[in-house]
C-alpha cells in the first residue's frame, strides 16, 4: 500500500514539472552565455563581410578598343555627387554615358584634343601677357623654385612629380594675371591634354625638352618682355599637340 502511495507521488510531481512553464534567461533570449557569444560573432562577421563587399568596387568591363564601363560602389550613400561629377566628365568629353548599357570612358580624339589646345590658348597667353605688367620680384621666386624642383624631379626619372610641378607653374602663372578663372576655365579644357602628356612622359628627352621650355616662359617674364613670354607659352602649348601623330602610332588603341 505505501509502495503504491509513494509510485502515485512520483507521478504526480512528474506531471507538475511538465507542467510549470519553462524558465528563460531574458538577456540571452534563451540561449546559453556560449550560444549568445557565437551568435554576435556571426552577426558581426557578416557585418564586415557586407561593409568589405560595399567598399569594393565591381570588376571593370572592357570591352573592344580599351574602352571602360564604370560602375559605382554598391550600397553607395554618394550617388548624388557621383553623378554630377559623371556629369562633369560627360560634358567635357572624357566619359560617355549610355542609358542601359553603362558609363564609358572615351577614347581620344584629335578633334577634341585641338579645341582643348585652342582653348588653353586663348586663356593662358592672355592671362601671361597681363601678368608680366603685375609680377613683382617676389612672385617670381616661386616659378623659379618650380623650376629647380622640375630639374629634381627630371634628374631622379620622377615623371609623376615633374608632371605636378609643371601643372603647378602654370597655374600660378595664370594666377598672376589677377584672373584666377583662367586657370579653371583652362583647367576643365585640360583633360584631354592631360592623357596626351602622360603619354608622352616616358620618351627620352621629353622632360629636357619641357623643362628648357619653361625656363624660357619665366626668363621671359622675369624680364618684363609680355611678347616673348606670350610666344614662348604658345610654342609650348602646342608642342603637346604635335606628338599626336607619333602617339596614334604607338598606341592605336587609345585613339578614335
Amino acid at each position: 500500500m505505501e509502495a503504491t502511495n509513494d509510485s502515485r507521488r512520483q507521478q504526480n510531481h512528474a506531471a507538475e514539472a511538465s507542467n510549470r512553464p519553462k524558465s528563460r534567461d531574458l538577456a540571452t533570449n534563451g540561449n546559453t552565455p556560449q550560444q549568445t557569444g557565437q551568435t554576435s560573432h556571426a552577426r558581426g562577421r557578416r557585418f564586415e563581410t557586407r561593409r568589405a563587399r560595399s567598399e569594393t568596387p565591381c570588376k571593370a568591363a572592357t570591352p573592344a578598343r580599351q574602352q571602360r564601363r564604370w560602375r559605382p560602389r554598391r550600397q553607395s550613400t554618394f550617388r548624388p555627387q557621383v553623378r554630377e561629377a559623371l556629369a562633369r566628365l560627360r560634358d567635357e568629353r572624357l566619359v560617355a554615358i549610355v542609358p542601359q548599357l553603362g558609363t564609358f570612358v572615351t577614347l581620344i580624339s584629335p578633334r577634341t584634343v585641338a579645341d582643348a589646345e585652342f582653348v588653353r590658348e586663348a586663356l593662358e597667353c592672355a592671362a601671361i601677357a597681363r601678368a608680366v605688367s603685375r609680377i613683382g620680384h617676389e612672385e617670381l621666386e616661386e616659378p623659379q623654385w618650380n623650376l629647380a624642383a622640375q630639374e629634381q624631379a627630371r634628374v631622379s626619372g620622377n615623371e609623376r612629380a615633374f608632371d605636378r610641378l609643371d601643372e603647378e607653374l602654370h597655374r600660378r602663372l595664370c594666377d598672376s594675371s589677377g584672373h584666377s578663372i583662367a586657370w579653371a576655365l583652362s583647367r576643365r579644357a585640360n583633360g584631354h591634354l592631360d592623357r596626351i602628356r602622360r603619354l608622352s612622359l616616358p620618351d627620352p628627352g621629353y622632360l629636357s625638352e619641357m623643362l628648357a621650355e619653361h625656363g624660357h616662359i619665366v626668363a621671359a617674364v622675369a624680364t618684363g618682355d609680355a611678347s616673348t613670354a606670350e610666344t614662348a607659352l604658345r610654342e609650348h602649348l602646342r608642342m603637346v599637340a604635335s606628338s599626336l601623330p607619333r602617339l596614334q602610332e604607338l598606341h592605336p588603341d587609345y585613339f578614335e
